[in-house]
């Protein structure tokens, strides 16, 4: 659906190109998951799993989808088919159109209140910056 839905944004804007290293049991399954929801877009099985081995993939899958740019440059991290924040960051790099509706990461300093003595407006110190 997300791949249909992007060729509607967005056409011609973007490729996806599905990399998979599957076991040799699960080989099957897949082929038949394709054949049953008729998916005609290409998937590459890894067999060797030579694409990690390269790369170095993190081993949490939510961190194995990329979106990148003309350069093949990632510009983007995360699956935007489970993570609803993460597909509206990768369409709006997309689009150039930028939402910032609700940030993906949240911090919270403890404590709540933290005092930075002689810290002047526009000043930085170890990455904080003073505003008033």
């Amino acid at each position: 659906m997300l791949i249909e839905e992007t060729d509607t944004l967005f056409r011609g804007k973007l490729d996806f190109l599905i990399f998979y290293q599957p076991k040799s049991s699960d080989k099957k399954e897949l082929d038949f998951q394709m054949k049953l929801y008729d998916f005609r877009h290409p998937v590459f099985m890894d067999m060797e799993n030579q694409i990690d081995k390269l790369n170095r993939f993190p081993s949490n899958p939510e961190l194995q989808c990329f979106l990148l740019d003309h350069s093949n440059k990632v510009v983007a991290i995360g699956n935007p088919v489970t993570n609803p924040r993460i597909r509206e960051l990768y369409f709006g790099q997309i689009s150039g159109v930028r939402h910032t509706t609700a940030p993906l990461t949240t911090i919270q300093v403890t404590p709540e209140r933290l005092e930075l003595h002689g810290m002047r407006q526009g000043e930085t110190y170890s990455g904080v910056m003073a505003y008033y």
